[in-house]
């Protein structure tokens, strides 16, 4: 082999592993969560209680022991709803109800066991975290109920972005969507934690997704800006977007979403000058079934969807 002939090997290595290495770096974790401390009435840290975190929707636990300062974390979970029972030898067992774990998110949970005997339980139902104490992470998110109810554009679950504190959304075909002021192309946007984004096109990067997702196949998303965790690869800012997953039940729905001129009102410009409305009718529909999970959680919902758009543009 030439020395030519080495240099075009080394450039072609080289240039596979670059690319390998940036699809690697491009991938951010939509998994959330659970971190917290375990301590008695008095404030003093209860090391070796025993943590189980289980999925409600698919019957999955995990099992973990508080460390010597009384901590523990569960990490890599998927977005979802979970139970956490917390047991000690001296203390009641707390059970901790319908913890809510959002995509990217870490949900701090602190606990304090009471002296009892220990087939005694306390039940709290916890919900909706209220103040991350365990995470100096800056984020919010859009649930399932605001992708299904909120109007948008064409269901593109990328609209409401402009639904979150410190997000300037698009106005017109000249603007961009900015977050915290940064540049668009500072902002990645994953889907299930691989980048969905244009990797040339980097102006308008939060506004144009070639392979952005439908709303029902979305279970929720969340806008991370500023101080984020190391499982948030590049970026000054994410929009994390995990798809529905299978549960231990069968359910399924059908929908269609409409937007026609008849219901719209017409602009100002156009009643001052006598012009009606440009006929506009659009229907959505499809429909999704849930698929029943394998003990290794390996299903996922089947979802298809379908547009009809109908325009009349306007008479110049």
């Amino acid at each position: 082999m030439n020395v030519s002939s080495r240099l075009r090997a080394g450039v072609t290595l080289f240039a596979i592993v670059a690319l390998l290495s940036m699809s690697l770096l491009a991938q951010s974790s939509p998994d959330g969560r659970i971190a917290g401390i375990v301590k008695d009435s008095v404030g003093a840290v209860v090391k070796g209680a025993k943590v189980i975190v289980t999925n409600q929707g698919t019957g999955t636990a995990s099992t973990l022991t508080t460390t010597g300062e009384g901590t523990f974390l569960a990490p890599s979970l998927p977005a979802g709803l979970y139970n956490v029972r917390i047991e000690a030898a001296g203390f009641t067992i707390a059970d901790y109800k319908d913890v809510k774990v959002n995509a990217g998110q870490e949900y701090s949970l602190n606990s304090t066991l009471k002296v009892g005997a220990a087939g005694d339980i306390v039940e709290v139902t916890a919900g909706q975290e209220l103040i991350n104490t365990t995470s100096s992470e800056v984020s919010h998110t859009v649930s399932q109920a605001q992708l299904r109810d909120l109007p948008l554009n064409g269901r593109g679950a990328i609209g409401l972005l402009a639904t979150q504190s410190n997000v300037n959304g698009s106005t017109g075909k000249a603007g961009v969507t900015t977050i915290a002021g940064s540049l668009p192309s500072w902002s990645q946007v994953t889907v299930d934690g691989v980048n969905v984004q244009d990797i040339f096109i980097r102006t308008n990067a939060l506004d144009f997704l070639p392979n952005r997702p439908s709303t029902e196949a979305l279970s929720e998303f969340t806008v991370t800006q500023g101080a984020q965790n190391s499982d948030v690869a590049l970026g000054a800012n994410s929009v994390r977007m995990v798809t529905k997953s299978g549960s231990n039940s069968f359910h399924g729905n059908m929908y269609e979403y409409n937007r026609n001129s008849a219901l719209a009102a017409n602009t100002w410009f156009n009643n001052h000058s006598g012009q009606t409305l440009p006929f506009l009718n659009r229907n959505e529909y499809g429909a999704s079934v849930n698929v029943r999970s394998c003990a290794t959680s390996c299903s996922s919902p089947l979802i298809t969807t379908r547009s009809a758009i109908t325009r009349v543009p306007r008479s110049m």
